[in-house]
């Protein structure tokens, strides 16, 4: 492999984050210890990949994990037509072939169990003399290193900071080689239950997963709400861990449920989940990260629990989403926690537009999609 140092690559632009750039100096400091021709390297990104642009560009052989599918567009469009590097959206690290060196970037607003899920991936993805690089974005990060020192003695573990004195934009890097860590695989998996008109429906969620391992409050708000009847066809927009589409199946006769997200892990849930109620006939999972559905326009109900942040754009891209999926007449059923704003925007793409406030600070919005 060259070294990446004297390549014009992106990492080094000026809008890569300190976590991207300590990644890439912390994998030239691993490499100018052991350069194979060509090493197989897994990474992850929390900005636009650069880490492992630079690294596909230098000669390694760089598999570039993304967990969300608009995620996964989006770094397909910045790493450019062309590129070296070889995007995998899917739920965890492959498990064939291992890895001579895996870079995982940790967020501290990415959740601690979706962190320790994905650390023991990226390790368990290593051949016994890999190198794993951790980085945080904090310049004196102590969470990490202490999930790392737990697995390995502090004495084979080296850390690196970014040159920013700033919390707000500095970070710590941390190598490890895989023969020094004593992995202790834990599942993160769970299974929980739940009940809709008296029956039982069982659950499975991950980490990264949105509400995982318990019913969301939104959630269980839009159940107790929502109108399915038999015969239906019910699409469920932003399904998370499924609860919602498992108890539309369950709801009436005859019932069927298209459940879309952009999360691959979310599918994966849902389809657990169905399987879990006997429902593998009833309800299809679908990674989808705009909206679309098959047989767009064809629906009898839409129902959504999106996020509450990003201005209300996910909010928007639900009722777009919504409006398209529904055949004229078909009804949408939407929980939220800012009843004026789906009071003033929902009526932009339904008619007959109802409001209903709810305990715990939710309302639902329903409406009727127009003919138009």
């Amino acid at each position: 492999m060259s070294d990446p140092a004297a390549t014009n690559e992106p990492a080094d632009e000026p809008l890569a984050p300190p976590i991207e750039r300590l990644a890439l100096e912390a994998a030239r400091r691993v490499f100018a210890d052991h350069q194979p021709t060509a090493p197989r390297v897994l990474a992850s990104s929390t900005s636009r990949g650069q880490t492992a642009a630079a690294l596909a560009q230098a000669g390694a052989d760089v598999t570039l994990l993304e967990l969300e599918d608009f995620r996964a567009a989006l770094l397909r469009d910045w790493l450019g037509e062309g590129s070296p590097v070889r995007l995998v959206c899917d739920t965890d690290p492959p498990a064939e072939p291992k890895f001579e060196l895996a870079i995982l970037p940790v967020r501290r607003d990415g959740g601690a169990e979706l962190a320790r899920d994905l650390l023991q991936g990226f390790i368990a993805a290593l051949e016994e003399s890999g190198t794993l690089i951790a980085v945080a974005d904090h310049p004196n990060d102590s969470w990490l290193g202490d999930q790392l020192r737990a697995l390995a003695d502090a004495k084979a573990i080296r850390r690196y900071q970014s040159g920013e004195a700033d919390a707000a934009s500095g970070a710590t890097a941390y190598v490890v080689r895989r023969s020094d860590i004593r992995l202790r695989v834990r599942d993160f998996s769970c299974e929980f239950a739940f009940r809709d008109s008296g029956r039982l429906i069982r659950a499975f969620s991950r980490p990264g997963v949105f509400s995982h391992r318990r019913l969301d409050l939104g959630a269980r708000r839009l159940i107790d709400a929502m109108q399915i009847a038999a015969g239906d066809r019910v699409v469920d927009i932003g399904c998370g861990a499924g609860v919602v589409a498992l108890a539309a199946a369950l709801r009436a006769a005859d019932v069927q449920v298209t459940a879309i997200d952009s999360a691959t892990r979310a599918i994966e849930c849902t389809r657990r989940g169905a399987k879990l109620n006997g429902l593998e006939d009833r309800i299809t999972a679908i990674l989808s990260s705009d909206g679309s559905v098959p047989e767009s326009g064809s629906y009898d109900v839409a129902v959504a629990n999106p996020p509450y942040f990003a201005h209300f754009r996910i909010a928007e891209l639900f009722l777009q989403a919504a409006q398209t999926a529904l055949r004229p007449g078909g009804q949408l059923w939407i929980v939220g926690k800012q009843p004026d704003w789906y009071q003033s925007n929902v009526p932009r793409w339904f008619d007959r537009v109802k409001l209903a406030r709810t305990g715990g600070g939710y309302c639902i919005a329903t409406g009727i999609r127009p003919n138009l």
